[in-house]
């Protein structure tokens, strides 16, 4: 799945969905099915999101083990457009006779769906390697890039000394020594904000003899004798 993210112009993170949804769906992403969904994705110019819509539209197909027109048509149709024509080439039959066998809700979607992922790869062979020089592709690859990059620096070590690091402060936190330091902090904090509340209390209550306190004092600085400076003529 790595190596095929450098060479995809979507995220990985879409392209991990679409290969999950595959599996799921009773399809090996590895034989060329997962390549030849992301070129087709990719030649009308899809998004991630196109590829992801188009995984979730395979996968519901086969859950319910028979092609529908709305998987069909609707959602993969949406992200590309030839779907139904691919299935009716696959099977060698015209898509007005396509149309007919879905409507009887009797199409096997195993079969089915991996003619039509064989004729995608037929006509889309090579679209996302040629969607990688596209602005899109282009964004797509440096975040790959740099989901890569971070795996790999997990993968040296990080990961698992963090994880140790975080064991070790769960550990510390669920201690009989840090109980005590919260409790105490806890009581420390609340004899201060009741200290606080004391002495507001007191300056309410105090105010009008504060007040005169000051006005005395200014009253006092305004009678202060000022000497005046002269200079020498």
């Amino acid at each position: 799945l790595f190596r095929s993210a450098k060479n995809a112009p979507f995220e990985i993170g879409a392209l991990s969905d679409s290969f999950v949804k595959l599996k799921v769906a009773g399809i090996d992403p590895t034989n060329g099915s997962m390549k030849a969904l992301v070129d087709s994705v990719a030649r009308f110019g899809g998004t991630g999101e196109s590829l992801k819509r188009a995984s979730v539209a395979i996968q519901q197909m086969a859950g319910k083990g028979v092609v529908s027109m709305e998987e069909l048509r609707q959602q993969l149709g949406e992200a590309v457009p030839t779907a139904m024509r691919d299935m009716a080439d696959g099977m060698g039959v015209s898509m007005q006779e396509l149309a007919k066998i879905v409507q009887t809700g009797t199409l096997q979607a195993g079969p089915a769906i991996s003619k039509m992922l064989l004729r995608m790869k037929i006509n889309n062979e090579g679209a996302a390697a040629e969607m990688m020089n596209t602005w899109v592709g282009t964004t797509a690859r440096f975040k790959t890039e740099m989901q890569l990059a971070a795996k790999a620096i997990a993968d040296a070590g990080f990961a698992e000394e963090a994880k140790k690091v975080v064991r070790e402060l769960t550990e510390t936190l669920q201690s009989p020594e840090f109980a005590k330091f919260g409790a105490d902090s806890g009581k420390a904090l609340g004899d201060l904000v009741r200290g606080l509340t004391d002495v507001t209390k007191m300056l309410i209550s105090y105010r009008g003899e504060i007040e005169l306190l000051v006005k005395a004092w200014l009253v006092y600085r305004s009678e202060e004798p000022t000497s005046e400076l002269q200079s020498p003529m």
